[in-house]
């Protein structure tokens, strides 16, 4: 219920990209029972380091978004 709530005043406040939210909405619908077949076939270390390597891209790729772009 807090969760509705917090949902229904951000809406009444802000502008959705609505087809944007759509389109992360059927992609993760469709891809969450794909993964789960893929993750059922895969060796759980393999599935650790992919997931750990991931992280640290991210990581890098938003730490040099925040970077003064004149460094």
């Amino acid at each position: 219920m807090n969760s509705f709530a917090g949902l229904a005043g951000h809406l009444s406040g802000a502008a959705v990209d609505w087809p944007l939210a759509l389109t992360v909405t059927v992609t993760a619908v469709v891809g969450s029972p794909v993964g789960g077949r893929i993750a059922g076939r895969v060796p759980h270390d393999v599935l650790r380091r992919a997931f750990g390597w991931l992280v640290v891209v991210m990581g890098v790729f938003v730490l040099a978004r925040q970077l003064d772009p004149t460094l």
